[in-house]
């Protein structure tokens, strides 16, 4: 057996980083490689729209500022990493709320409304913030850029210069826009739902449970992704829940349902910047997202302009208590039952405290105010909308003194002065007590154990509160769930300062069986906290097998920066992976997976396919299923990352084959010199479907002739939609056969020529009826074989 002894280790630092953090890391996902070229770039970005003048004058009317009605524009954007990209028919509307009625109106540019698909960096939509409200415009720069510091899944944005038909509107805050690949890019997973969350989105029960109540024209809940199902039952539990459960279960269980640990950070960082207009306060402007990974709803903050003092009912925000900073005179039931529970209400200062010592000192956030102060002053300066009503702000007295001096009306605080007091009043009111338990790791002494086997699992928690439970929550195949009480472990020599590690022998599975188990602690604070972080949605699993099962299949070959180098039936150019069966005959995947994810073994299953005895199948790794049964749900980073096949979750779902890899070129792949060999090497020309041995076969791209004895061009053209042809050159003037086949290696098309002796000759191929994608032309004359490749576009 593989793996007969299995450990998961968490290693102990900071409180939240151990047990908190659910976003995958940048370098699996593309998007944020290419979108960080749009919020990474130092300065200030140059975005240009050119739209017709009775487009424009639709937009701009009065009548219209309700309007989200998008018109064909062309933009022009550019940066300190984008020289300048030029889209055409993107789509331009007005967005924002009371921004609508505003001299400065804020924007949205959606990328792939009207040519669908396309994306810009990785985004589909920008969002263009005039931010009429705040005459620093730096507020909302700061708070989006301390979520980031903080880890809190949120957008990031940075400053834009805008223009409309040649004439300059301002300066913008470009803020990325929440969506399904903002989600995709900070949660693994399949794709959950994403609710945008308007007033008056107080998460309590609806009217008549009419989860999609209306409210100012649009839904309270306004479902963003899979809008074709236009399903609320996730939504609707989870409401239920946090309403209708009763306090020992909403204690035992909230965190199965809900990031509690994320959220009480957010609620922390929320309150220290003063967000009133938000889901405490105002019950508005966040967005909840079902994370079907872990099966639990996340919480994602929202518009972020009026912040650090900013005040329309008169009151303190840099002095309001920390502890009733929301609306009294109505329900909050999130917040409200989370800070009744002792253990979570330490955890919220916790978090206080950490960013009061941390990234919220004022000389810590100054670093990010004063560099874009310098950046925005020029163009601040020549803003044509900056000093017009209803705010009249001036560039001299407004703008210049915004970090140390209040504007009056509504801007009550300077931003420097805002930080100061805000740390000093939280500092007085801050109580502090027991943290939740921590579980460190989890030992399993057998991953894959035989019928009838017993298991012992033991895990490590730590606290500064005393230990009141410790259980084992498990399901055998799709029975009950059952719990199990762990005890104190007898050998505690293993466990360090202000740790205790807790033991129970699982039962024994018979054969066929899987278990899937989670362990959650509680302490005298009366928080529940759960292991693996991801649990209940993604919990360990177990299972037992009768035999030492092995799979032949490796994989093979895979290219992680596919930029122009091979197509699939769509036309895209996407990562790909190339499996490999050295056995000497046919073996079925049905029922295997792979995953660039470590952690997750059953990330994507393969589909009931074979391979035949030394057969290879092509998988692309592009996150669209929509294309084809060989399309995986996830994408390969060029930065380097984890590749894994692992067998049937029926035969113990270990691992058959896995590698990790560095950073890749461009249309280069890595693949095993000798297939299914253990030596891997880099391949400039990659060989998808075929041998990666080169002998006997090779690509030369020059048109003229030099082999001595064959040789065979380039097809031209290449790509080709309707024909291409090819010249073939034998000195001794020989029969050629020349056969071409698709990706899977299925022959195609069959010819057969008499070369003229020593002379050049071309053959004509027809390829109208040929699907969208790569293709090798095979040709061999009197025992020599000779390669090219050909890409079929639309």
């Amino acid at each position: 057996m593989k793996n007969r002894y299995l450990q998961l280790l968490i290693i102990a630092g900071s409180f939240f980083f151990l047990l908190l953090l659910n976003t995958p890391s940048a370098a699996q996902n593309r998007y944020f490689e290419e979108s960080e070229k749009i919020f990474a770039a130092a300065g200030v970005a140059e975005i240009r729209i050119q739209i017709r003048p009775d487009y424009l004058a639709y937009i701009l009317a009065e009548e219209n500022e309700d309007s989200d009605s998008l018109f064909t524009a062309t933009m022009l954007f550019k940066n300190n990493e984008i020289t300048g990209d030029t889209l055409e028919n993107v789509g331009f509307r007005l967005r924002g709320n009371t921004s609508r009625g505003s001299h400065k109106r804020s924007f949205k540019v959606d990328i792939n409304e009207f040519v669908k698909g396309r994306d810009f960096y990785g985004l589909e939509k920008l969002n263009i913030n005039g931010e009429h409200n705040d005459p620093s415009i730096l507020r909302s720069m700061i708070s989006w850029k301390l979520f980031e510091l903080a880890e809190i899944p949120a957008s990031r944005s940075t400053y834009a210069a805008l223009f409309i038909n040649n004439n300059y509107y301002g300066l913008y805050v470009l803020v990325e826009h929440i969506d399904d690949e903002f989600v995709k890019a900070r949660f693994d997973g399949p794709m959950g739902n994403l609710y945008k969350c308007l007033w008056p989105a107080d998460l309590t029960i609806p009217d008549q449970n009419n989860y999609k109540e209306v409210s100012g024209g649009r839904r309270t809940y306004d479902l963003k992704t899979n809008k074709a199902a236009d399903d609320y039952s996730d939504l609707k539990n989870f409401i239920e829940f946090i309403n209708y459960a009763d306090d020992r279960t909403f204690a035992q269980r909230i965190e199965e349902v809900f990031n509690v640990p994320m959220f009480m950070r957010f609620l922390a960082l929320n309150t220290l910047v003063g967000m009133w207009d938000d889901y405490w306060f105002n019950k508005n402007n966040f967005y909840v997202y079902h994370n079907l990974r872990s099966d639990k709803f996340e919480f994602i903050p929202y518009d972020y302009d009026n912040t650090y003092g900013i005040d329309w009912f008169n009151i303190d925000w840099a002095a309001r208590n920390i502890y009733e900073f929301g609306n009294e005179r109505e329900p909050r039931p999130l917040v409200t039952r989370l800070l009744a529970i002792p253990a979570y209400k330490n955890l919220y200062s916790h978090s206080i405290d950490e960013f009061i010592n941390g990234i919220f000192r004022k000389a810590d956030q100054a670093i990010y105010l004063e560099s874009w102060h310098t950046e925005a002053r020029l163009f601040v300066q020549i803003d044509p909308f900056y000093s017009l009503p209803p705010y009249n702000f001036t560039y001299n007295g407004d703008w210049e003194n915004a970090l140390t001096a209040a504007s009056g009306r509504h801007v009550k605080y300077g931003i420097y002065d805002y930080i100061d007091r805000r740390i000093a009043t939280a500092r007085s009111q801050l109580r502090t007590g027991p943290l939740p338990l921590q579980i460190l790791d989890l030992t399993v002494s057998n991953e894959f154990p035989v019928i009838g086997e017993q298991v012992k699992i033991s895990c490590t928690v730590t606290s500064n509160d005393a230990i009141d439970d410790v259980e084992c929550v498990y399901q055998i195949n799709e029975g009950v769930r059952q719990v199990l009480n762990l005890a104190r472990d007898a050998d505690q020599s293993q466990a360090g300062a202000g740790e205790v590690i807790w033991s129970a022998q699982l039962p024994a599975l018979q054969k066929n069986e899987s278990m899937r188990f989670f362990l959650r602690a509680k302490g005298t604070a009366g928080a529940w906290s759960l292991f693996p972080k991801d649990a209940p949605g993604d919990p360990v699993q177990l299972f037992a097998t009768d035999e030492d099962i092995t799979y032949p299949i490796v994989i093979n070959e895979f290219m992680a920066a596919n930029d122009s180098a091979l197509v699939d039936e769509a036309g895209e150019f996407d990562d790909w992976l190339e499996l490999y069966n050295p056995a000497d005959s046919s073996v079925n995947l049905s029922g295997m997976f792979l995953s660039d994810n470590p952690e997750n073994h059953t990330k994507w299953m393969l589909p009931d396919t074979s391979i035949e005895a030394g057969g290879f199948l092509l998988i692309w790794a592009d996150e669209d299923g929509s294309q084809g049964p060989l399309h995986a749900n996830f994408k390969i980073s060029r930065n380097g990352e984890f590749l894994g096949l692992y067998a049937p979750t029926t035969e113990g779902n270990f691992v058959i084959d896995s590698l990790s890899f560095g950073p890749l070129w461009a249309n280069v792949s890595l693949g095993r010199v000798a297939d299914g060999g253990d030596k891997w090497d880099f391949f400039e020309s990659s060989t998808p479907g075929f041998s990666n041995a080169t002998t006997g076969v090779f690509e030369n791209q020059n048109a003229s002739f030099t082999a001595d004895i064959f040789q065979i061009t380039a097809p031209f053209p290449n790509p080709a939609k309707e024909k291409f042809r090819v010249g073939i050159h034998v000195k001794t003037g020989e029969k050629v056969r020349l056969t071409v086949h698709d990706i899977r290696g299925r022959m195609i098309s069959d010819k057969t020529v008499f070369s003229k002796k020593n002379a050049e000759q071309f053959v004509e191929f027809d390829c109208t009826q040929w699907a969208v994608g790569l293709y090798f032309i095979v040709a061999v004359t009197n025992g020599e074989r000779v390669v090219k490749k050909i890409t079929r576009l639309r």
